[in-house]
């Protein structure tokens, strides 16, 4: 009697790339993307890891908290600058976050950020969700990353959102991410205006092409 055919982890066909700066770090963040089931991890001894330019499998990017914080914005801008990996997961791992870290993190660009212990299987879930989701992102002048306005559900202060007075534009982006790739379900150019505040604002939306 054969055995029932093992059924694949969601994230098996995904790459896990190690944002750490030490062997602890990178231990810390190597067995969280070996007990959520990722396919393969890319690591750099001398830093942050990025997938050879020949593979093709979709890219999270798990940060330890503990990195120095240029490295941190460097590698964070470096790939939401790349067109191959802007749209990846940037997932923060954390010991422990204070609301005004989290807050910080989001308003940074970061798609998750993960306060350890978590139970295996619930971090699995919640790593899928980046493959199962349609995302949100918006790319500014100042700004490229997902949607910032997370923030403000914490009930921290936060400047986001808060707009001078005059005409705002950003555009913003509808995409689905898979183990293969990533498809950009649709871009619009939002137009909007903040008058004086007794005025009301008002706001255009135009489909681009994608």
């Amino acid at each position: 009697m054969s055995s029932p055919a093992v059924r694949p982890r969601p994230l098996s066909p995904c790459l896990a790339c190690l944002v750490a700066e030490t062997v602890a770090q990178r231990k810390t963040l190597e067995t969280l993307a070996t007990r959520t089931g990722f396919g393969g991890i890319s690591m750099d001894a001398t830093g942050p890891a990025f997938p050879d330019p020949a593979d093709r499998r979709l890219a999270y990017f798990f940060f330890h908290c503990m990195v120095g914080n240029d490295l941190l914005r460097q590698t964070l801008g470096r790939i939401r600058k790349d067109d191959r990996l802007r749209f990846s997961p940037a997932v923060l791992i954390a010991d422990e976050c204070s609301k005004s870290d989290v807050c910080r993190y989001i308003n940074l660009g970061f798609d998750d950020i993960v306060v350890l212990p978590e139970a295996a299987r619930v971090l699995e879930r919640r790593l899928t969700n980046q493959l199962t989701t349609p995302v949100s992102y918006f790319e500014t002048s100042t700004y490229f990353g997902p949607d910032r306005r997370r923030s403000q559900r914490l009930n921290t202060p936060s400047t986001v959102g808060q707009k001078a007075p005059g005409e705002h534009r950003h555009v913003r982006y509808l995409v689905q991410r898979g183990a293969a790739g990533i498809e950009i379900l649709r871009r619009e150019l939002v137009i909007s205006s903040n008058p004086a505040p007794a005025a009301r604002p008002v706001s255009l939306t135009i489909g681009l092409g994608l």
